[in-house]
């Protein structure tokens, strides 16, 4: 169970990720500074954003849902890992919350132990 949600869950971060830059580029070419004016949203903008939005909510619901189910196996603890992974262990977004660092560093702890993840010293 928690395997397959993290594979999506991890599936859809990418998916939000992928669609999170496309969205900032767009956004680039047609906001322009304070008291310039904007150009026109380039083509396909508004359908990229509401793509990045579903593919938000569902991982959204896909990290509510792996959260509350509890992890009654060792795989069940290194799915979450590999969630955890998946959000914190990118080197920025743990940076300034200690208790985010304790959970990439317990993260990538156990990945490594369990043989999927680097080691970590």
């Amino acid at each position: 169970g928690l395997l397959d949600l993290a594979d999506r869950f991890i599936a859809a971060e990418t998916e939000v990720d992928r669609l999170n830059d496309a969205v900032n580029a767009m956004e680039e070419v047609f906001l322009r500074g304070p008291g310039k004016k904007a150009l026109p949203a380039p083509r396909g903008y508004e359908a990229a954003k509401q793509k990045m939005e579903k593919a938000n909510r569902l991982a959204r619901k896909l990290e509510e849902h792996i959260i509350d189910t509890p992890a009654i196996s060792m795989s069940g603890v290194i799915a979450k890992a590999r969630c955890v992974e998946k959000n914190l262990c990118d080197g920025r977004s743990a940076s300034y919350d200690p208790d985010a660092q304790f959970a990439a560093s317990i993260a990538k702890d156990l990945l490594a132990l369990s043989g999927r993840g680097k080691a970590v010293a």
